[in-house]
């Protein structure tokens, strides 16, 4: 597990305020800052609480590749599951859902979450 940098402590720090007033944060940081690194903390600690959480991603491709991340920050494989069309690893009871947003919009029901990231990428022209 990788340890976090100042500026995603930051991060954290101040997205845990904007929640306490009720806001509805936006993280917005380059390509390569470490938002799905910053968002696997933000889950590791929903889950000491035992908080269920989403990380929702525009692009199939990113689904393998935000297994992985969450897996080496430290979340429990076991605690994790996939919700895209028929993926072998899907199972909505698991406390961690890595979510196709295609898959999502097709869906009547949604997961039961306390907690939803949404990871915005830009399409390739």
């Amino acid at each position: 597990m990788s340890s976090l940098r100042d500026y995603q402590h930051h991060a954290i720090d101040e997205l845990r305020l904007a929640l306490r007033d009720k806001m509805k944060p936006v993280l917005s940081a380059p390509t390569g800052s470490g938002k799905t690194r910053i968002a696997s903390e933000i889950f590791s600690l929903a889950r000491i609480k035992n908080k269920r959480v989403a990380f929702v991603v525009p692009f199939l491709s990113l689904i393998s590749q935000t297994w992985k991340a969450f897996a080496d920050a430290g979340i429990d494989q076991s605690d994790m599951g996939v919700i895209q069309a028929d993926h072998y690893l899907t199972n909505w009871s698991k406390p961690v859902q890595i979510c196709s947003i295609d898959t999502l919009a097709r869906r009547k029901n949604l997961p039961e979450v306390d907690i939803v990231i949404f990871e915005i990428g830009r399409a390739h022209v």
